[in-house]
């Protein structure tokens, strides 16, 4: 059975505090408060924060759309059509395309669910709802457990590292059936980690050490990536040069067969000279201390 992850407490939280805030406030329906926290609550502070954005653009457009339809005839079906493409219109205009759809639902609530009350004054309760579910899940997700992006990030960097070693090596003895790809996508997944952390919403100046090496290992693994591709791609069994072997026996602390007439074709100079800048990066990762809190 699976345990409950600590995003799933936080949102439930926020809908609580939701409820509290809106029964404080003489707000009988906390619905939208509820509905933008559980929106908002996202798994990084900058996520919440963006997505509780477009929420509150898409709720003004579509109360304020709402109103001016509503003040004419409210519950008029043509209206409601018409005011339906104004709304899409609106926020496409102001490119805001994830914002259309509560947009929509807010004007269908303005236009089909007043029951009698006041145009103005029924807008205005939604924007207060929306603004507060948004405000809560925001602060709720930035001040009770944040996501550890930087901890997350120094595991992936060492895992990465190990990676790149342990398919080097591999792939330099000329072993065969190795999954390269899997390299690439570690590398993407930790550049999406590295692009979110730095979009959050407030970073440790003590972090920035951590954070630049991170992008040094980012720079290095790409590189290497490609001379690791290129290698894979000969395919061929040619042994290391003599420079070559030294910096692999300094490397992995191993020693391989080497072979000081293996330069005899343009293929092997080629796999050597791919080697020889896969071993210079190698030395630059084993030079890069990455240590969790």
């Amino acid at each position: 059975m699976s345990r409950i992850g600590m995003r799933t407490m936080k949102t439930a939280l926020s809908v609580f505090l939701c409820i509290i805030t809106l029964n404080l406030l003489k707000i009988q329906y906390p619905f939208y408060a509820c509905i933008a926290a559980v929106i908002s609550m996202q798994s990084s502070v900058s996520d919440s924060f963006i997505t509780g954005k477009n929420r509150m653009i898409g709720t003004s457009v579509g109360a304020l759309i709402g109103l001016i339809f509503a003040l004419i005839r409210p519950e008029n079906s043509i209206l409601t059509g018409i005011g339906i493409i104004a709304v899409i219109y609106f926020c496409n205009m102001l490119n805001k395309r994830s914002s259309i759809n509560i947009a929509c639902i807010v004007f269908l609530a303005i236009m089909t669910n007043m029951k009698g009350q006041n145009p103005f004054a029924y807008s205005v309760t939604r924007l207060l709802e929306t603004f507060i579910g948004i405000a809560i899940a925001v602060l709720v997700n930035y001040l009770i457990a944040p996501p550890d992006y930087l901890n997350k990030m120094s595991s992936h960097c060492n895992t990465l590292i190990n990676d790149i070693f342990s398919l080097s090596k591999s792939l330099i003895k000329n072993t065969s059936n190795l999954n390269i790809q899997k390299l690439q996508m570690e590398i993407d997944n930790l550049d999406d980690s590295l692009h979110t952390y730095l979009n959050e919403i407030k970073i440790k100046k003590t972090d920035n050490i951590k954070v630049e090496n991170i992008k040094k290992i980012l720079t290095i693994s790409n590189a290497a990536y490609v001379h690791l591709f290129a290698i894979d791609s000969l395919k061929n069994k040619c042994k290391l040069d003599l420079n070559n072997l030294s910096k692999y026996k300094d490397l992995f602390n191993e020693e391989i067969d080497s072979n000081e007439d293996c330069l005899s074709t343009n293929l092997d100079i080629t796999f050597n000279y791919h080697v020889n800048k896969l071993l210079a990066l190698l030395e630059e990762l084993s030079k890069i201390n990455i240590v969790k809190d």
